[in-house]
């Protein structure tokens, strides 16, 4: 195959394309424990990818703060959670505590995959420009079709909530009833 570096480019494929500021249907896809070089301070780095219309299966990466003792980092896992739907406390785990494969196994239980809505920042900052979530949005706000795009996108994952025997939703700590799923 000959290529031609001054010829046109293949499309970017969904995966790879700009995810611009606005408000999305989002689901964390994976995330892994880091230490910053410049602080020393432990954070996830995160990839989400966008469930719904136009630009669906376009991913960004991004970071969330471990430290919940700092108020910033705490509101965010805590709007975090309430839009998924976790209402039980949970481990974050750290790597100066030597506990991290319990909490991450945890964090993956709860967070991976699960569709919720955000709002989505893209900043530029020197010669980089980046997406982020700037806010979790409650599930309450997720009009009926954001809840069909967000069941379809987990069921096409394999990844709704399986139930247990008696129709229980084992994947949800904290979950009394289907109503309370927050798509």
């Amino acid at each position: 195959m000959q290529f031609d570096p001054g010829g046109e480019l293949p499309k970017k494929p969904n995966n790879e394309q700009e995810v611009p500021s606005g408000e999305y249907l989002l689901a964390l896809v994976w995330f892994d424990r880091k230490i910053s070089r410049e602080k020393g301070t432990e954070y996830f780095r995160t990839k989400y990818q966008v469930c719904s219309g136009e630009l669906r299966g376009a991913a960004f990466f991004s970071m969330l703060g471990v430290d919940g003792t700092k108020y910033g980092t705490a509101r965010q896992w805590q709007e975090f959670a309430q839009s998924v739907g976790v209402k039980v406390a949970f481990e974050l785990g750290s790597m100066a505590e030597g506990n991290t494969a319990a909490a991450d196994a945890e964090i993956k239980r709860l967070f991976t995959n699960i569709p919720f809505l955000a709002t989505v920042v893209r900043k530029s900052s020197g010669q980089y420009t980046n997406s982020s979530i700037k806010r979790f949005l409650p599930p309450e706000t997720m009009e009926n079709s954001h809840r069909r795009e967000a069941q379809e996108w987990s069921l096409n994952r394999g990844t709704f909530p399986d139930p247990d025997d008696e129709g229980n939703d084992t994947r949800r700590a904290g979950w009394e009833s289907e109503d309370e799923i927050p798509f």
